[in-house]
C-alpha cells in the first residue's frame, strides 16, 4: 500500500516522496490524494522545510485534527447535534453543560457562517466534532477565535499521519 507525502507545494512532496516506494504527493492546493488516504487507510507524511512555519500552521489547524475517540471520553455529558441545515437540536436545550463535557457534532461543512452561528449558540460547548478534516472550511481569522475562545475541533475521521525528515 502506498503512502501519501504531503507537503507545502506538489514539487515538494514529489521531492520527498522519491525516497519512499509507491508514494502519492499532495498539498493544500491539490489534496485529491487525501481522499484517498481516508478511504482505505493510507498513511500520510508530512514534509516541508524546516523553516516554513506557515505551511506547518496550515497543517496543525486545517489537517492534523486530534482523533475524536480519545478526546470524546470528556464529552461524557452528551452530544449536541448540529446539522447540515444549520439546526442545532439537544435533549436538554434549557440545561447548558456546567463542566465542559458535551461535544457539539456537525454534520456537513464547518464554515465561516455555520461557525458564527454556533459560536453565539454554543459557546458554552467546547469540543466540536467535524466529520472529517476535509470539511473545516472556517477562514484562519475565524479559527483563530474559535482557538482563542477555547474550543477544540476534531475530526471523527482524521488522518493517520507521521513527519517526514526534511532535506531542507
Amino acid at each position: 500500500m502506498s503512502c501519501i507525502v504531503f507537503g507545502p507545494t506538489l514539487e515538494c512532496a514529489r521531492r520527498a516522496g522519491r525516497a519512499l516506494r509507491d508514494s502519492l504527493p499532495a498539498s493544500p492546493k491539490s489534496d485529491r490524494a487525501l481522499d484517498e488516504a481516508l478511504a482505505d487507510g493510507r498513511a500520510v507524511r508530512f514534509c516541508a522545510p524546516t523553516a516554513n512555519t506557515k505551511f506547518w500552521t496550515l497543517v496543525r489547524r486545517r489537517y492534523w485534527l486530534p482523533a475524536v475517540p480519545a478526546l470524546l471520553r470528556a464529552a461524557i455529558g452528551g452530544i449536541a447535534r448540529h446539522s447540515a441545515k444549520g439546526e442545532p437540536g439537544r435533549a436538554s436545550r434549557d440545561e447548558p453543560d456546567q463542566d465542559g463535557s458535551e461535544a457539539l457534532w456537525i454534520e456537513g461543512k464547518l464554515s465561516d457562517a455555520r461557525a458564527k452561528s454556533l459560536f453565539s449558540d454554543s459557546r458554552q460547548v467546547r469540543l466540536w466534532v467535524i466529520e472529517d478534516f476535509r470539511k473545516l472550511k472556517v477562514s484562519d481569522s475565524f479559527l483563530a477565535r474559535i482557538e482563542g475562545a477555547g474550543i477544540r475541533i476534531t475530526a471523527l475521521r482524521g488522518l493517520r499521519a507521521s513527519m517526514l525528515k526534511s532535506r531542507g
